[in-house]
């Protein structure tokens, strides 16, 4: 289905209301520019509109951390979307703390070094990532199922801690429940 005959949108004031009018999916990007204060942003969402009898219904935002506007070398803690929270921390690694790179364009987290993410008051059912090469994906999460670089469970937060390579990180789609 297209945008146009799935949903329709309007904003009031800073507010976009989408309204489904027919079944199927739809990807909304939001993208602030920069200026003086702020680094350009941006920001993905996959609406899903299912039919009201079919029980579960579920979005998807995906956090681009190659458009954060980040250095080389930054030091990367706290990442929000609109719902989705990343937290980086150093966790049992006495040595290096997440940075993002330039050199792969990607967040890199080091043996010890944990991701925690967060969608509000929401259960995650989802987690993709978009990572810098096939062995920089090795990552043990606190629950659920992880392989190829995708997370299956159900889970108001799910802790990443990064093994014995480097998690280098370009991306990240988390899917939640909206309504059962």
């Amino acid at each position: 289905n297209s945008l146009s005959t799935l949903l329709i949108c309007s904003t009031v004031s800073s507010t976009v209301l989408v309204t489904g009018i027919g079944e199927g999916t739809a990807t909304i990007t939001v993208t602030a520019a920069a200026n003086g204060d702020y680094a350009k942003s941006s920001t993905s969402f996959v609406v899903s509109v299912t039919d009201p009898n079919s029980g579960e219904v579920t979005a998807t935002e995906t956090i681009d951390l190659t458009a954060q506007g980040y250095s080389n070398a930054q030091a990367v803690t706290n990442v929000s979307g609109s719902v989705v929270s990343l937290v980086f921390a150093q966790g049992t690694n006495t040595n290096n703390a997440p940075k993002y790179y330039t050199n792969g364009t990607a967040v890199r987290t080091y043996t010890g070094n944990t991701l925690t993410i967060s969608a509000s008051d929401k259960i995650i059912k989802n987690i993709v990532f978009t990572c810098d090469g096939s062995s920089y994906t090795v990552s043990t999460p606190d629950s659920g199922t992880y392989s190829d670089c995708e997370w299956n469970g159900k889970a108001a937060s799910v802790v990443f801690t990064t093994g014995t390579a480097q998690f280098r990180v370009q991306k990240v789609a988390v899917t939640y429940v909206v309504s059962e």
